[in-house]
């Protein structure tokens, strides 16, 4: 039982490992194919593939400001927008004796607005994890690599690396602590020196999971803080991510879930524009309802919340998924 629930966790973690943590174009793929690879990791077989069709309605779709007056002056357009979206993966896990173990995922992400196509994003993320247990305990080492091009450009290239030890306390709890490195290369070519986003990050992370209502449910929280380095003196910063998950089995076939956090980001220059020390704080939630139609077959609903409260107005924004 212990190995079943190590497994569902380290599913769960693969979710951060996703394209930019802190990139509002990415928000949707990340949550979608965390979810989807968590399914993969506990199906328990060799080999698993899934696909993934979702309709989607965005009170934001530009990240449009909140502040009218700027908007205006701006020349921002801003409207709500639908949305369809696909997903495709595969995730390899083969059964190796002995203390090693090992994982491969691939991603794709996919969406088409219907009004701002330039909001398109299509992403591909491949995940490699090599494992080794002591006993129960289990040190992970993925590697991931991600690819994503905004209306048919090429936007993003990102390199990770995330060790990440687990340790279960019984068969209920489990904590894990996680270091990270990653590597971000923008295509798109900065306005400005001070605007070039290409950067270095390096973190640290540590998270809890409690399992109960027979081990089909769980809460997990977690905390991490990450220094970035960019090329650009606007993007250098600081980040604190507090967040939650829990999922409930409320009836046979039917999870409910939800998911709180709040991020802040402290960033170390004065803006070259703002001609303040820029400081954003992102509060999320997200509420949502998995019912198994069939084996293999789910139908999910969900609602996302978004304020990002920030000192510099372009950055200040509401949103609504």
């Amino acid at each position: 039982q212990a190995m079943k629930n190590l497994d569902a966790a380290e599913g769960s973690f693969q979710s951060v490992l996703q394209i930019g943590r802190d990139d509002d174009l990415s928000v949707l793929a990340r949550r979608q194919m965390g979810l989807q690879q968590a399914a993969i990791s506990q199906t328990h077989k060799p080999f698993a593939l899934y696909t993934g069709l979702m309709f989607q309605r965005d009170s934001n779709p530009t990240v449009k400001p909140n502040d009218d007056t700027f908007v205006a002056l701006a020349n921002i357009e801003g409207k709500r927008d639908y949305a369809k979206v696909l997903t495709l993966g595969a995730g390899w896990q083969p059964q190796i004796e002995g203390p090693w173990g090992f994982s491969a995922h691939y991603d794709f992400y996919g969406n088409a607005y219907s009004d701002f196509e330039e909001q398109d994003v299509t992403s591909h993320n491949i995940t490699l994890s090599p494992l080794y247990r002591f006993d129960t305990i289990s040190l992970s080492l993925p590697l991931a690599f991600n690819y994503t091009e905004v209306d048919d450009e090429k936007y993003l290239r990102q390199y990770s690396f995330s060790p990440t030890l687990s340790l279960p306390v019984g068969n209920d709890y489990l904590w894990q602590l996680s270091g990270r490195a990653e590597i971000q290369n923008y295509a798109t070519q900065p306005l400005t020196v001070e605007e070039d986003r290409d950067n270095k990050t390096i973190g640290i992370g540590a998270g809890f999971f409690w399992f109960f209502a027979g081990q089909d449910g769980y809460i997990n929280l977690r905390a991490d803080t990450t220094e970035t380095e960019a090329d650009g003196d606007n993007w250098d910063r600081h980040t604190y991510r507090f967040s939650s998950y829990v999922t409930y089995p409320v009836i046979e076939k039917l999870n409910a879930s939800l998911t709180l956090s709040y991020t802040a980001k402290n960033f170390e220059n004065v803006h070259s524009t703002a001609f303040v020390a820029r400081n954003d704080d992102l509060y999320s939630g997200t509420a949502g309802l998995r019912y198994e139609l069939l084996e293999g077959l789910d139908a999910t609903l969900s609602h996302t919340i978004q304020r990002n409260k920030s000192n510099v107005i372009l950055y200040d924004y509401d949103r609504k998924i």
